[in-house]
Order: C-alpha cells, then structure tokens, then sequence
C-alpha cells in the first residue's frame, strides 16, 4: 500500500475558520451579483438599436441566448465555488474546523433555501467528526426551516446514513441505505457517482456488521478503485485497517491504520486509528 502524496487542497487549508467564513461570503456574493450584473450588461447591449428604433423587435431575440449562457456560466461557477469550500472535509480532512466555520456564516444567512444548505453541510461535517447528536440536531433544524431540494434530499440521506453507523443501528442503516438507492434512477451525472459511492461504502459497513468480511473485502477493493477524494481514501484506509484487525491480521492492519492517521485529520476515525495505534 502506497500513500497519495499528491493530494490537491482546498483553497481555505491555510487559513482560520473566520477567515474561511469571510473568502466564502465574498466569493459567493461576487460570483452571483457579478454574474447578474454582466447579463444586464450584455443583454442591453444587444437590445441597445431597439432601444434606439435602429433595429426590429426580432433584435430583442439576442438577448435570449446571452441570458441562458450567463446563468449557465453563474451555475457552473457557483457548483466549483461550492465544490472548493466543502473541500474543506473532503480534501483538507478537516470537519471540525468546517463547523467552525460554519458557525460563523450560519449567524448571517437568513435566506431559507441557503441556509438549509448550511444547516445540512454542517450536518454532515459533525457527522464526519464523529459527533452523531449534533449531525442530527443541525440536520433536524434544516428539515425543520424548510422542505430539502430534490438536489439535497441524497445529501440528507448521506448524513442520517452517516450518524446511524456512528451509532451502530444496523436497521436504520439498511432501511436508509435502501431509500437512497430510490433516488438512483432519478439522478445523472455527479450526483449519481455520490450516490453509488455513498451506497459502496454503506453496503461495506453492513457487510462488516453482519460478519461478512469476503463480501467487505470485496467492496473496499471496487471502494479502493473509485473514490478520489482524500477524506474518502482516509475512510476507505481506516476501514480496511479494521477488516485486516477482525481477520486477526493486526501487521497487516497496521499501515492501513497509518494512512488513517495521519491522512484523516480531525475526521473521527484519523483519531480512533491513533488510539489503536497506541495499543498495538
């Protein structure tokens, strides 16, 4: 087993959580009323010789595809804003201070469907810290404030998923894992690829729980070849440490638990590898 040396950061790894909060804060609002600002731009200049009685009204029809072309352009830049700074678990390893940082925005975000998007990052970062009954606190505020996006509602799905393993309710987690396959058909592209990875790594830890360690060893192998993400490697390092341990093969369980360690940051299993590592 080699480690990734080559690990991309986010943008926000060097800097504090505040800090965090404020490059996010300015980014988002840029990108949004920058972009809105350029359509209003670019469609009165196409509809400036209307405007003028230069040009037919057939001229307004110019400003048609300027629009959709900006607000394709503000979607796309929008998703990699959004991509980067959740990067701050999934490629900076670093849930706690995403809760951090998260408690900074959230006091400012009063529109509904953005701060139910906050409530359910936060969610999932407690999640990954190991802090099952704040993942569920913040998760039970977001679907309180308001109903989740089609777009969302996986991502809740992930995260109840999530804190329903930490807690080691076994049922729970076979009765969520088969409502979130539902959403399969209905989903293309990135959001599906979340999906069946968030379904991979589910089945992996039923199988573990049920004692079926050929049927885990097998899903961490098709794990092993598709996540990219560093926290998901960290995961994927951590629970084949633990399959390794429940085959008694502690030496070979011992690099995994390495990896674990020291690639995970502050997710809760980079600190459960540290205490095993400390008795073996």
């Amino acid at each position: 087993m080699q480690a990734d040396t080559t690990t991309q950061h986010s943008s926000y790894a060097n800097l504090t959580p505040y800090e965090c909060a404020i490059k996010y804060k300015n980014r988002d609002l840029l990108v949004r009323y920058g972009c809105a600002t350029v359509a209003v731009i670019l469609t009165l200049i196409a509809c400036w010789p209307y405007v003028l009685g230069e040009a037919s009204w057939t001229r307004l029809l110019a400003a048609i595809p300027i629009v959709f072309v900006v607000v394709a352009v503000e979607f796309l830049l929008i998703s990699r804003c959004s991509a980067d700074f959740q990067g701050i678990v999934t490629h900076d390893c670093d849930p706690v201070k995403m809760l951090k940082v998260e408690d900074h925005l959230l006091g400012r975000i009063k529109r509904r469907p953005r701060r139910i998007q906050h409530l359910l990052i936060a969610s999932q970062a407690a999640a990954v810290a190991g802090d099952a009954a704040r993942s569920r606190q913040l998760l039970e505020t977001a679907t309180a404030t308001g109903k989740l996006s089609a777009g969302l509602k996986p991502m809740a799905g992930n995260i109840r998923i999530g804190y329903a393993i930490l807690e080691k309710d076994w049922p729970q987690v076979r009765s969520l894992r088969d409502e979130l396959a539902t959403y399969l058909p209905k989903s293309r592209g990135l959001l599906k690829a979340g999906i069946e990875t968030i379904m991979l790594f589910t089945d992996e830890a039923l199988a573990v729980a049920e004692g079926d360690l050929q049927t885990a060893e097998k899903l961490l192998d098709k794990i092993d070849g598709t996540v990219k993400m560093p926290e998901q490697r960290a995961s994927a390092a951590f629970r084949r440490a633990q399959l390794e341990s429940l085959k008694g093969n502690d030496a070979a369980a011992r690099p995994y638990y390495e990896r674990a360690r020291n690639e995970g940051g502050t997710c809760y299993f980079a600190y459960q590898a540290a205490e095993w590592l400390a008795t073996h």
